[in-house]
């Protein structure tokens, strides 16, 4: 199991498909981004996800190749700020997906999440994720 560490992240804009439920609505989000790509090759991709309005709120997500792909894929954007994620890699992810709820409630145990920010999921590859907790600066000294 790998260790927790700061990343810090620039800024993102990306492209989404909204999970209608959570969690069950994530694999038919992913899917439903997969068959609306061109290709998915060379691609970063991102999980996304936020309480809003007491509902937890899951977004697949893209960054887009330029600034009007996301209009010729009839596709909504967001943008992630700039900021600090208290951060844990999960290798073969695949293989654990549970994992993945655990990692988040490990870091939210041990660090003051940033609740008006996306907790993220970034899919360095096929079998490697970095799971983040974005952070308030305060929290930059426990590491």
């Amino acid at each position: 199991m790998s260790e927790i560490y700061l990343k810090k992240l620039e800024p993102l804009t990306l492209m989404y498909i909204k999970a209608e439920t959570f969690p069950e609505g994530i694999t038919p989000a992913w899917d439903k981004l997969d068959k609306t790509l061109k290709s998915i090759g060379g691609r970063e991709f991102y999980g996304a996800a936020k309480m809003i309005d007491g509902k937890m709120e899951y977004r697949a997500c893209v960054v887009p190749l330029d600034e009007n792909e996301h209009k010729q894929l009839g596709m909504d954007t967001f943008s992630i700020p700039a900021g600090n994620y208290a951060a844990k890699n999960l290798i073969d992810w695949h293989s654990h997906i549970p994992e993945i709820r655990e990692i988040f409630m490990e870091l939210n145990s041990k660090f003051a999440a940033n609740p008006g920010l996306y907790n993220l999921e970034y899919y360095l590859n096929n079998k490697e994720l970095i799971i983040m907790l974005p952070i308030f600066d305060k929290e930059i000294e426990k590491f």
